[in-house]
């Protein structure tokens, strides 16, 4: 939904990363990168790469610790994004 072409439905899938970022608790920080990496291995279109690189930010914000546990995964996601042709994933 983050790659629609309305802006509505943009920014409403944004707004429901965000509030499920902030409504997990820290240890369900695994099952989140998790599922953003599943949808990374996918092959989404490039603003689904943003969101999920935003949500990896905000994440490493809220829970540190935990974020630091799924670092493997994280770096697999991140790698994903270094490899895009769109600047914005690039300097994410």
């Amino acid at each position: 939904m983050m790659a629609d072409k309305g802006t509505p439905v943009r920014e409403a899938a944004e707004y429901a990363a965000n509030q499920i970022v902030m409504a997990i608790p820290p240890e369900s920080t695994f099952l989140l990168i998790k599922t953003c990496k599943e949808i990374v291995e996918a092959g989404p279109k490039w603003q689904s790469m943003l969101g999920m690189l935003k949500i990896m930010e905000k994440l490493k914000q809220k829970a540190p610790r935990q974020v630091g546990e799924c670092l493997v995964d994280i770096i697999e996601i991140a790698s994903e994004g270094l490899h895009a042709t769109k600047p914005e994933v690039q300097s994410s």
